[in-house]
């Protein structure tokens, strides 16, 4: 995902992607999704080798956050093996939250 800080720069950023009925979903920290402006200001996702164009919306109500974590968890095998050796949280913490990635 290529998505713009508060200074106007743009970062690469790496982030794990789930999807649900209600489109594709992100689960970073809040600090790192206000700092890359991942609420409300377009932003440019590469899946799959095709780029597009997606308008972040940041999610902090905890049924959420906890289901799209736990999504994760669940897709990617780093996620639970990193788990597992106590370098990812298995849960989501007080900081995560949800982004959803709805298309522009």
């Amino acid at each position: 995902m290529f998505a713009k800080n508060k200074e106007g720069e743009v970062a690469d950023l790496r982030l794990w992607i789930v999807d649900r009925d209600d489109g594709a979903w992100v689960g970073p920290g809040k600090d790192k999704a206000l700092a890359h402006n991942l609420n409300g200001v377009q932003a440019e996702m590469l899946r799959d080798g095709q780029l597009s164009c997606v308008m972040p919306r940041l999610h902090e109500d905890r049924p959420t956050v906890e289901i799209i974590h736990r999504m994760k968890v669940e897709k990617y095998t780093v996620a639970q093996m990193s788990g597992a050796l106590g370098l990812y949280p298995l849960e989501a913490t007080s900081s995560t939250v949800a982004v959803r990635l709805d298309p522009c």
